[in-house]
């Protein structure tokens, strides 16, 4: 394509004289594209008709060419406008970046279909260079459908989505903005002789990141028609465009590269803009109450189940303000919720469950993301469940404490005198009743023990740990499992004995009660640092992973004890841990299932009980 054909780009009828209605290719792209199916074909006879009416008075009566543009514009219409309503979704705008590929696409391959039957019209009606005349239609229209059609979506998109007015008049400031750049850069240029076009792209930048991608393209898309039509004047920055390249051919060019830069920045402004959007529309629908902490504990951002749990605004406000009493961060890394006293504005207090993770930004700034949930309801439930319980055992343990001493007492009796099956039926009847009096103790051991208050002393827990395994013995002999032991010798813990002992003698029992013939239980006793760390470990039936998440619960029992037909009460491992909470200790449990059980009994050494505060 020559220079003089390319020349004719923008307003004049010049080169090939079919270029003049660029702008227009976008516009009825754009209406065709959003175009509902039913008025589509409407719409297509429109872009006939007007190709008719708008191009007779250029060329007079000449209906052979009138035909064949109006044939181009409509087929490139429709398939350009097919391309962005299959590819853009809801056929309103871009929204993505990946969408600016669909203009590229339509913005070829329609005007692509017009170039070869305009230029062909053009060249049957007047003798010129078919090639020329092709290429020509193509590069005006493509731009048309490139500078224009964006706009023209959004504006069409606006008015459909019914736009507040304050969106409409910050684009119209913008718009205002950006022409009076124009303008100024029309006037520095006529004055110092110099290309200032690159101011233009200040102003749109800025609507860019402020407005979006609809606001943008309807600004810019009117920019390119004036810049155009002051360019056609002889006026303007790129008239005194120091090369050889034509002035309009310069200005379209900045155009262009202009037009796909903000498509960028504002698809990605508006896709950011929205996502955020989102966010804060999943933010506010939490029940849990969701919380932005900055590094100085200032609540940047508060969701509105947060200050209704609160009692009020929040932003400002420090958040360990809310607390009873601060978190512990090694407790909060354990632990994916710690429950805590929290308060609210008015100085109320209440429960909550409160639960964090940080949030990486670009900048590497690090903030705390707090979720904090009203665990009053839950604390209350369970509290009343307990003393439900606790009403339960005292009156199934007093019930059945009497008949049983009866029973145990009246077979007793009859076995004295009771000789070949009667007496092995009463010896059956005898131990039943004397194992179910068991269970009765143990239940009975684990009320009492939570009731009574401890009595510390000095405990030589390698002694106890030793005492405990010699009572087991007859009970491991008669399972035939076989107990290893390695204490380390002299370990002292202030704590009351009783306790401590019932803790050693469950983790014991339980490992012998578990364990198959020819089983080894292995109990290990050492010291590490400020505490004391007892193992006790067996290689039986072992407890599935999602029971171990219930095995401190109490009256719960492992589903492979049920079905191996093993008695319990479900008691032990919670009385177990219990106490050694109450001795500023923990329990832990490892298993698998059919490979055995690992439980570690952690406690503080008496050297770091007395070992005064610095």
């Amino acid at each position: 394509m020559t220079l003089a054909a390319i020349s004719g780009l923008g307003l004049s009828a010049g080169a090939e004289g079919i270029t003049i209605f660029w702008p227009a290719a976008g516009v009825a792209v754009a209406l065709v594209t959003t175009a509902p199916q039913r008025l589509r074909r409407y719409m297509l006879a429109g872009v006939f008709l007007g190709t008719v009416l708008s191009a007779t008075p250029f060329r007079g009566v000449d209906w052979l060419f009138v035909a064949g543009a109006a044939i181009a514009n409509t087929v490139e219409a429709h398939i350009a406008g097919k391309i962005l309503r299959d590819r853009l979704p809801g056929a309103h705008r871009v929204v993505r970046v990946s969408d600016i590929r669909a203009f590229f696409i339509a913005g070829l391959l329609g005007p692509a279909a017009g170039a070869v039957i305009g230029g062909g019209a053009n060249a049957i009606t007047f003798g010129s260079s078919f090639g020329d005349a092709a290429l020509s239609w193509l590069a005006a229209d493509a731009l048309g459908i490139a500078l224009i059609a964006p706009g023209a979506l959004a504006v069409v998109s606006a008015i459909r989505d019914r736009s507040p007015i304050k969106k409409w008049i910050h684009t119209l400031l913008f718009g205002l903005a950006s022409v009076g750049v124009l303008m100024f850069t029309i006037l520095l240029g006529a004055v110092t002789s110099r290309n200032f076009a690159y101011l233009l792209v200040l102003p749109l930048i800025v609507s860019a990141i402020y407005l979006g991608q609809r606001g943008t393209v309807m600004i810019t898309a009117v920019i390119s028609f004036l810049t155009v039509i002051v360019t056609e004047s002889g006026i303007g920055p790129f008239v005194i465009f120091p090369s050889q390249v034509p002035p309009i051919i310069a200005a379209l060019a900045f155009l262009l590269v202009t037009q796909v830069v903000l498509l960028f920045v504002s698809t990605e402004a508006t896709r950011r803009r929205d996502l955020l959007a989102e966010i804060e529309g999943v933010f506010d629908a939490a029940l849990d109450g969701v919380l932005l902490v900055d590094e100085g504990d200032i609540i940047r951002r508060a969701n509105q189940s947060s200050q209704e749990m609160l009692g009020g605004p929040l932003l400002g406000a420090r958040f360990t303000d809310f607390l009873v009493q601060p978190l512990d961060a090694e407790v909060m890394v354990a632990h994916r919720a710690v429950l805590t006293r929290a308060r609210r504005i008015d100085d109320s207090e209440f429960w909550a469950e409160v639960s964090e993770g940080n949030v990486i930004e670009n900048s590497n700034r690090v903030r705390r993301a707090i979720v904090i949930r009203d665990a009053t309801p839950r604390i209350e439930a369970q509290e009343k469940l307990e003393r439900l319980r606790d009403q339960f055992v005292s009156n199934m343990t007093h019930e059945l404490r009497t008949p049983l001493t009866a029973i145990i007492g009246y077979t007793e009796w009859l076995l004295e005198g009771a000789e070949g099956e009667t007496k092995a039926d009463l010896e059956l009847v005898r131990t039943s009743a004397q194992s179910l009096s068991g269970i009765v103790d143990e239940i009975l051991d684990f009320k009492r023990s939570a009731e009574t208050e401890t009595t510390p002393t000095d405990v030589d827990f390698s002694l106890l740990v030793e005492k405990v395994k010699t009572s087991l013995d007859p009970a491991a002999e008669s399972r035939h499992v076989d107990v290893a032991m390695d204490v380390e010798p002299g370990v002292d813990v202030i704590g009351d004995y009783q306790q401590l002992e019932r803790v050693v003698g469950n983790l014991l029992s339980n490992c012998i009660k578990y364990s198959d013939v020819g089983d080894v239980v292995t109990i290990e006793l050492r010291t590490d640092g400020a505490a004391l760390c007892l193992t006790v470990s067996d290689t039986g039936i072992g407890i599935s992973s999602e029971d171990q998440a219930r095995i401190f619960e109490r009256f719960f029992r492992a589903s492979s004890a049920v079905s191996a037909g093993i008695p319990g009460t479900g008691l032990g491992l919670a009385l177990a841990r219990d106490i050694a909470r109450s001795h500023k200790g923990e329990l832990t449990l490892e298993s698998n299932l059919g490979v055995g059980t690992i439980t570690r009994l952690r406690l503080p050494l008496k050297t770091a009980v007395l070992q005064p505060a610095t």
